[in-house]
């Protein structure tokens, strides 16, 4: 009995961890084509797993929820999302790819200052 719960359990969580990544990489993918209001929706939608992702898809994510937040004119939004992927890839510079980096650096010079 405790093993068939177990396992039911193990197959919902792997699940939710799929659910969440097809999401995030919907998000992502939407942001790629410039479908702004898409991306935020699906980005949106996997906020509540964030306790659940790896370091690299916090800092992923984040990246692009405040990209996303950038291109939609939201730059209250935008540099919050986008200090924690700073934070993030500061702490740990493996944790998003050149092209992120390169991504993060120029939402981040092109923020307004308060």
């Amino acid at each position: 009995m405790m093993s068939t719960m177990r396992s039911a359990l193990l197959a919902l969580s792997s699940l939710a961890l799929f659910a969440c990544t097809s999401s995030f990489g919907r998000g992502i993918a939407h942001y790629d084509r410039a479908e702004y209001p898409q991306a935020l929706e699906c980005l949106a939608a996997v906020e509540d797993d964030w306790p659940a992702m790896s370091h690299r898809e916090r800092a992923r994510y984040s990246l692009y929820r405040g990209l996303t937040h950038f291109a939609l004119g939201n730059r209250k939004q935008a540099k919050l999302w986008l200090e924690e992927a700073k934070r993030a890839y500061e702490a740990d510079p493996g944790l998003l790819s050149d092209e992120e980096a390169g991504k993060l650096g120029s939402a981040w010079a092109h923020l307004p200052g308060d």
